[in-house]
């Protein structure tokens, strides 16, 4: 008889790596971006909505919600206070606040065809930070447990839309869209 713990234990590391990429590495902002566009949207745009593989997941985008099939959501974000879409040149910019509104995470999203790339600021990229040194102050805070450490920039508009001239943000993931 197989044991299933070896299949528990990838899943497991996977479920650990996907949300220290979502949450733990990223570069967190303290406003929402880009802070020139001031219309957060009140839904997400037609042309975004309908189903996208990730991997073996199905992730749903719908008028207000981008969430999994997972009985356990990884990825559960219903456009809110909390969760702000912005739209600037064909790129969709998703702030996601833990509730209390500092820090913001940011992911950058690029429609290409039927995918979508998820792109975000990778703290553990020593050359991707010191660039980003370069073009804003980075201050160091450290979380609410005492124990970890994020790298928070609050840009200029100059400095962001230079952020972004540089392609500094990593693709870290996929989703292709499936159906119509």
């Amino acid at each position: 008889m197989k044991s299933k713990l070896p299949g528990l234990f990838i899943l497991t590391i996977c479920l650990v790596v996907l949300v220290l990429l979502f949450f733990g590495c990223d570069v967190q902002f303290s406003s929402p971006q880009p802070v020139w566009v001031t219309k957060n949207q009140k839904v997400i745009p037609r042309n975004l909505r309908g189903n996208y593989l990730r991997g073996k997941d199905t992730i749903r985008i719908t008028e207000k919600r981008i969430a999994d099939n997972l009985k356990l959501h990884d990825i559960d974000f219903t456009l809110s206070d909390s969760v702000v879409l912005r739209i600037y040149k064909h790129l969709y910019f998703l702030n996601i606040s833990n509730g209390n509104r500092k820090p913001w995470s940011l992911v950058l999203g690029k429609k290409e065809k039927d995918r979508i790339y998820y792109c975000i600021l990778l703290s553990e990229d020593s050359i991707m930070l010191s660039r980003l040194k370069k073009i804003t102050k980075v201050n160091k805070t450290k979380e609410s447990d005492g124990q970890s450490t994020l790298n928070v920039i609050d840009p200029s508009p100059v400095e962001f839309r230079k952020i972004l001239k540089s392609n500094l943000f990593a693709v870290v993931d996929t989703l292709t869209r499936v159906g119509k």
